[in-house]
């Protein structure tokens, strides 16, 4: 109606045939131009919505297809990009990444449930997918907000959960996600009853540590000798005095207890040690945390029984 009304006023001013051309086509341009961005702003929320459904659509093979297109560089920059915008996740913030798996054959709803546990306690944009038969991989923004005990009481007790440390863009993503994938195979090889972890270098020293078992085991011999029968608290006490940088004041505050007991359970470690205590600091640190984390039998003797150790004690009783 509006077109036709201008028409008419066009040649009702009776201009030259050549004017009135160039007046109608800048015209048609001009509204063609219009009726296009009104088009696109009137399509704009139907766009964002169908971008969203098909997110929400993807199959999971499609969404692992992509994430692993970015955790194994087969990526470019720009294709990195678009794939971030596919998945309907940022990369450009600090994030998160978590393992979540079950020991057991037949629960991989139990292993989702642990998964939409972690999400909703984030409270942030996330990005899981299905990694195999029992297992799931987790990107968040906000886990560092997450409480790892609210965790472990919401998930079914057959389920486990590494928690990377956090990391920034492209390379973040991806060393996050390395780190409990580290965790995870270091938990299932030492039958780690933790269920809740989040990775630490600490982690992946006893990693390195216990690659091989059997040396693992003839370490913690040589290192503990009989230490390594002594009581669980002997041992906390031990390892809360090398962190405190052998402050006997600060350990006994780390453990909540007295500076006397804590200077009681130092002197009853040093008489079976094979070497004293302030000589052999970092051997001793690591050594009782691979024993933490070693096979999983409910008593050190157990532990070491594996490798046929016996302890020594009448040999060390007259040690001080």
């Amino acid at each position: 109606m509006a077109w036709r009304r201008w028409t008419d006023i066009a040649f009702g001013l009776g201009a030259d045939p050549e004017e009135l051309r160039e007046v109608l086509n800048l015209s048609m341009s001009r509204l063609s131009e219009f009726l296009d961005a009104a088009s696109r702003y009137v399509c704009a929320p139907t766009h964002a919505e169908s971008h969203h459904a098909g997110i929400e659509h993807q199959t999971n093979l499609e969404r692992r297809a992509l994430i692993e297109s970015l955790l194994y560089s087969t990526a470019t920059d720009t294709d990195t990009a678009v794939v971030a915008g596919l998945l309907g996740y940022r990369l450009d913030l600090p994030h998160t990444a978590a393992v979540i798996w079950s020991d057991r054959g037949d629960d991989a709803a139990a292993v989702e449930d642990a998964a939409k546990a972690l999400i909703e306690a984030c409270a942030g944009q996330s990005l899981s997918v299905t990694s195999g038969a029992q297992s799931h991989w987790v990107w968040a923004h906000q886990v560092e907000c997450v409480d790892p005990g609210q965790i472990e009481a919401a998930i079914a007790p057959q389920v486990y959960m590494a928690i990377g440390g956090p990391g920034y863009g492209i390379t973040g993503f991806v060393r996050s996600h390395r780190d409990p994938l580290t965790a995870q195979r270091i938990m299932a090889q030492l039958k780690c009853p933790q269920r809740v972890l989040h990775s630490s270098t600490q982690l992946q020293l006893i990693g390195l540590v216990t690659k091989n078992r059997a040396e693992a085991i003839d370490f913690i011999q040589r290192t503990l000798g009989d230490f390594a029968f002594a009581s669980p608290s002997i041992h906390a006490s031990v390892l809360a005095y090398i962190e405190a940088g052998c402050n006997v004041t600060h350990a006994a505050k780390a453990l909540f207890t007295h500076r006397n007991t804590m200077l009681n359970r130092l002197d009853t470690a040093q008489r079976p040690l094979p070497r004293p205590l302030k000589e052999n600091l970092i051997d001793v640190a690591v050594a009782l945390v691979t024993l933490r984390w070693m096979p999983g039998t409910d008593t050190v003797a157990e532990r070491l029984s594996h490798n046929n150790y016996e302890p020594q004690r009448a040999a060390n009783s007259g040690r001080t």
